[in-house]
């Protein structure tokens, strides 16, 4: 993407500067500063460390610095030891801050995974609830996967070892639902888990196990689609050039998209992906590079459209992270609508 300068540069600084921005919108201008060059980098650097920077949105904002110089990623890093190696009882935002640790860069993976380690293995002393320690442990053990998929294993025996409830029924269902997010062959032995206990419970529990089991089935429906899009199968051949000028006419008229100097919208289908398969961090990076399309429309790799008059281009989002997914955003340049169409968003697992 373009370089941005001059005035564009000094509204990024007051994003990121501004107590009031929120923190997705904080994200895409930390990213975009870091292309601007090392003063920006510094300047982006130090305001988030002077700022009280949010735990929840802390793998976001690393993700989006990934591309800074290394000192100021060690700078952020610093910030996030602490709360990333804390003992005794805690929450959720000492994971966080680990998962945000990987996220700054692959020199960071060891630190994230031992910080991961420690949560799942520390007694948390103090913790009020026997259920809540348990429940920490296994979302630690989800992050632990996240961070490094070689490490599955580990994480899907930090599950099997421990109770998160006290009903045995409960517990079962829980534990697939935790091993089934795992995927593979950790999803295949969630399934036969729910099976295994849709014999044994009773009529009114039988409701909960067939309600997990279709939520199953939907998520391997939607990584089945994502595989056929990402064989050629998917939406860039079946969109016309006339369809998506369509819902691109629709669109500007309605006023649904970005506006810069060219305007840039979400079809049916990429708008469905944005809502039902993205993560959050996925989110904003899809958002920024709609953003950065209304400068720069042909600034992704050339792709092959339905036909020699269409202009399809193919933008790969995060592809050097390991702890998410990366996410192919393929999209349609209509010059004589002075519009861009994102067709669809193949996501990998």
């Amino acid at each position: 993407m373009d370089r941005p300068t001059g005035r564009d540069t000094a509204a990024l600084r007051r994003t990121v500067g501004d107590a009031a921005t929120p923190w997705t919108e904080v994200a895409a201008a930390v990213r975009a500063l870091g292309r601007a060059g090392e003063e920006e980098q510094e300047y982006a650097t130090r305001t988030l460390l002077d700022r009280e920077l949010s735990l929840l949105w802390a793998e976001e904002i690393a993700e989006a610095m990934t591309d800074y110089a290394a000192p100021h990623r060690a700078a952020v890093a610093e910030r996030l030891r602490g709360p990333a190696s804390a003992t005794g009882a805690f929450d959720e935002q000492r994971i966080q801050a680990a998962l945000a640790l990987a996220a700054l860069g692959p020199e960071y993976r060891d630190e994230a995974v031992g910080a991961l380690r420690g949560a799942i293995a520390d007694p948390q002393t103090g913790q009020p609830s026997r259920y809540r320690a348990a429940q920490l442990r296994w979302t630690a053990a989800l992050a632990l996967a996240q961070t490094d998929p070689e490490l599955r294993d580990e994480a899907a025996e930090v599950i099997r070892r421990e109770d998160l409830a006290n009903d045995g029924w409960e517990n079962e269902l829980a534990r697939a639902e935790h091993l089934h997010e795992l995927g593979g062959a950790w999803a295949e032995e969630a399934r036969r888990m729910l099976l295994a206990l849709r014999e044994q419970v009773d009529e009114e529990f039988a409701v909960d196990v067939d309600l997990a089991l279709e939520e199953f089935d939907e998520s391997e429906d939607s990584e089945d689609s994502e595989e056929d899009s990402a064989d050629g199968s998917g939406v860039p051949g079946l969109l016309s050039p006339e369809e998506s000028a369509a819902q691109l006419r629709a669109r500007i008229q309605a006023g649904q998209g970005e506006r810069g100097d060219v305007f840039v919208a979400l079809s049916d289908q990429a708008g469905d992906q944005i809502w039902n398969v993205l993560r959050p961090v996925e989110f904003g990076s899809v958002k920024l590079t709609c953003k950065e399309l209304t400068g720069a429309p042909r600034s992704g790799r050339p792709s092959p459209g339905p036909d020699a008059s269409t202009e399809d281009y193919v933008v790969e989002l995060n592809p050097k992270q390991r702890h998410h997914r990366p996410v192919t955003l393929h999209y349609r340049y209509h010059p004589e609508l002075e519009a861009v169409l994102v067709l669809t968003l193949v996501v990998d697992a």
